[in-house]
């Protein structure tokens, strides 16, 4: 069994490690070589700060930009919106709440020192959906939050059918004046060569193939 001096030696080696993570699996490993939970990621980057200059009567020195070491500590897999924190203390002090056999909540911390996590529509936002490849004109009508983010319950007004559990990720503002008219010609049943243009209320402006 490795001695306490041996851990604290590994630690230090990997804390001060300056090589950038890279890959998920990286990320795992520096986790646990610093000593936190299993699934646990740290992602480290290398940056440059911007040198310094001097100013007023003195000539403009450029210095040679200063390499940092720049931590994010997630509590799971990075992406899934799991809190994520800048500073190792503040990280290791939820950490030592976390038991490997039954792991803590990943996002109980609300993001950790991310900003407070803010829903991206509201009920009644005409938005647009993507459902089979093709963005669909709905309106919002409930939101419910996630451990993973929000989801939604929105009207189609093609049909007025309704769909619920819609995550934010296929959700977009409504975007009128991109859609293809033969587009929206097809979802609202009409034949081939057929042009219509939303006017907004459920209707829209109708062109027949003979341009009637």
């Amino acid at each position: 069994m490795a001695s306490d001096q041996a851990v604290l030696d590994a630690m230090g080696a990997a804390m001060w490690d300056p090589q950038p993570t890279g890959t998920d699996l990286k990320a795992q490993q520096l986790a646990d070589a610093l000593g936190y939970p299993t699934s646990w990621r740290v992602v480290r980057t290398i940056e440059e700060m911007p040198p310094e200059h001097s100013s007023g009567e003195e000539k403009m020195v450029d210095d040679a930009a200063t390499r940092c070491i720049v931590d994010r500590i997630y509590a799971g897999e990075p992406g899934t919106g799991c809190d994520m924190w800048f500073h190792h203390h503040a990280a290791m002090m939820v950490a030592q709440e976390w038991d490997d056999e039954t792991p803590g909540d990943p996002f109980q911390h609300k993001g950790g020192h991310l900003l407070p996590r803010q829903p991206l529509f509201e009920k009644g936002d005409k938005v647009e959906v993507m459902f089979d490849n093709k963005w669909w004109e709905a309106k919002i009508l409930r939101r419910k939050e996630h451990t993973e983010g929000y989801r939604y319950s929105v009207s189609y007004t093609v049909d007025k059918t309704k769909q619920a559990g819609i995550p934010e990720e296929i959700i977009r503002e409504f975007r009128s004046e991109e859609r293809d008219p033969r587009e929206v010609a097809a979802q609202i049943g009409l034949g081939e060569d057929w042009l219509a243009v939303p006017t907004g209320n459920n209707r829209w402006k109708i062109t027949a193939p003979d341009g009637q």
